[in-house]
């Protein structure tokens, strides 16, 4: 599995492979370190959404203060 990437360093890119559009956004679903407002940490799937190239988003299920780390969801394992 990749390892956590910080929001501060960097932040997922708008790679087709892994981008859907919802409501004139881009949104790119990744795994997330969250912080909830009471300070609690967790683990959370949650989308990064763009409006454009400067302007984004977190969509995070659940009452989140911020994102810390990303990272992008695994592929699926494939049927034999």
């Amino acid at each position: 599995m990749t390892e956590c990437i910080s929001v501060e360093e960097r932040l997922p890119e708008l790679d087709p492979t892994k981008k859907g559009r919802r409501n004139n956004k881009v949104s790119i679903r990744v795994l997330c370190a969250c912080k909830q407002w009471s300070g609690k940490k967790m683990v959370k799937e949650g989308y990064c959404e763009w409006w454009s190239d400067e302007c984004y988003s977190w969509r995070i299920p659940g009452s989140i203060d911020r994102v810390t780390h990303w990272t992008y969801l695994p592929e699926p394992p494939e049927d034999n």
